[in-house]
């Protein structure tokens, strides 16, 4: 089977790459058996690889290395591929039967004077009889339009990466800004969490006495209250599975691999995690953290929707 083998390699090495954008678009011109021929290469979003193919008839025997070699290029997303060609010379010689021909006309007067029909022989009702006219087999060898289109197709497939690379290089620092604005947050949490159990004692204390007035207090109940009070709005597991669904973040946007699934994924942990900080902290201070983190959160998921 021939595919594109080559543009593979082409690919892997030059491949220093991050992420890349599943919106590109590149073009190609060549020669193919001596045909002008134009490649154009369109990929959007797409969960899956979804080619289109438009080409010539004649080669459509060729959908196939089509196929695998610009899947060598991109692994996800509807990807349109249109191939033009200028017309082939199809000039043939066209031979007339003369012997034949004089036949038919024979034939055709007899047939009117027997019947005594009406109408005139012209050459219109002659060339109507295709078997007056042949055209000779053509023996010369059709070559192989192959290499020369695949180099045709390589160069439209690696306009459109080049042109899906620097889209990913915009989205990559887009990324990076919000990841660190979540971080930035996250650290604000923390510190402001930190304070959270002496500020509940802080507070029971005061509410207790407020109620109970100059009447004793069972200093170890009021201790049990706390740890309680404590542990129902203790974030620091949260905080924690944040941190890390961010780390592994970066690292899947700094991978050579198409990581858009993987991103996805972590963003929906992401979100799991912030939503639970916000409902167990029960701080007004936090929770304006937690809506600031949560609409960076909403623009990365907006973001990547469009990452191979």
């Amino acid at each position: 089977m021939l595919i594109c083998g080559s543009s593979v390699n082409t690919q892997s090495e030059a491949n220093i790459i991050m992420i890349r954008s599943m919106t590109g678009y590149g073009r190609g011109e060549g020669l193919v058996c001596g045909r002008s021929t134009t490649v154009e290469i369109r990929s959007v979003n797409g969960r899956h690889f979804e080619p289109t193919i438009r080409l010539p008839k004649e080669w459509s025997d060729k959908e196939h290395h089509i196929r695998e070699c610009v899947k060598s290029f991109i692994e996800r997303g509807s990807v349109g591929v249109y191939i033009r060609a200028a017309d082939a010379d199809s000039s043939q010689q066209v031979v007339l039967n003369p012997k034949l021909a004089e036949e038919y006309i024979s034939a055709l007067r007899m047939l009117k004077a027997t019947h005594n029909l009406d109408g005139e022989i012209t050459l219109d009702v002659v060339s109507r009889n295709q078997s007056l006219f042949t055209v000779p087999d053509d023996d010369t060898e059709i070559p192989d339009a192959w290499p020369e289109l695949k180099a045709v197709v390589l160069q439209a497939a690696t306009a459109m990466n080049l042109m899906r690379q620097r889209e990913g290089d915009e989205l990559f620092a887009d990324l990076e800004m919000r990841i660190a604005t979540i971080e930035e947050s996250l650290e604000k949490v923390l510190v402001h969490a930190s304070g959270r159990t002496e500020i509940e004692r802080q507070r029971l204390t005061n509410r207790v006495q407020m109620l109970l007035g100059d009447a004793e207090v069972d200093q170890n109940r009021m201790n049990l209250e706390i740890v309680l009070i404590a542990e129902k709005y203790d974030t620091t597991e949260e905080c924690v599975r944040l941190k890390s669904h961010l780390k592994f973040f970066r690292e899947y946007m700094n991978n050579k691999e198409a990581a858009g699934r993987k991103l996805n994924f972590l963003l929906q942990e992401i979100h799991r995690e912030i939503n639970t900080i916000g409902s167990k902290s029960n701080d007004a201070e936090i929770a304006l953290v937690v809506v600031k983190m949560k609409e960076e959160q909403e623009r990365l998921r907006e973001q990547i929707q469009n990452i191979e």
